[in-house]
């Protein structure tokens, strides 16, 4: 289902189970990351494990895809941050890094003016993406 077929599936209710249905699954997987401070939302990322990250940017919005937990990519899927920056985004390579220790790289797709903008991170010594 593209994009476009989303958002013309005409209610809410279906929306939003199709919405759920991705959470949940990511979720029973453990491919979210919550951050919170004093209590209150912060930052809250969904990922992929892969070793080619092009079906996952290609894929539409909401759709779940299986990952590989061997791959060598974190693919983020999605990313909320109240306020992004270089101690939080350590903060998330440690946890990523901790559970999938044969991850390489990190990539997303961050909106830019005309289009999405790939960005990667590559690990440099062994303990960085």
């Amino acid at each position: 289902m593209h994009h476009r077929q989303f958002h013309n599936l005409g209610t809410t209710s279906l929306r939003s189970e199709y919405v759920n249905d991705y959470f949940e699954k990511m979720g029973r997987e453990e491919r979210i990351i919550n951050i919170t401070r004093n209590g209150k939302f912060h930052t809250f990322i969904t990922y992929s494990i892969c070793d080619d990250y092009k079906p996952y940017v290609d894929k539409d919005l909401w759709d779940y895809l299986p990952h590989d937990p061997n791959g060598k990519i974190c693919f983020v899927e999605k990313l909320m941050s109240l306020h992004w920056t270089l101690r939080l985004r350590k903060k998330l390579e440690r946890a990523i890094i901790k559970k999938y220790p044969q991850v390489e790289m990190a990539v997303w797709m961050r909106p830019g003016i005309n289009n999405d903008r790939k960005v990667i991170y590559r690990r440099t010594n062994g303990t960085r993406i």
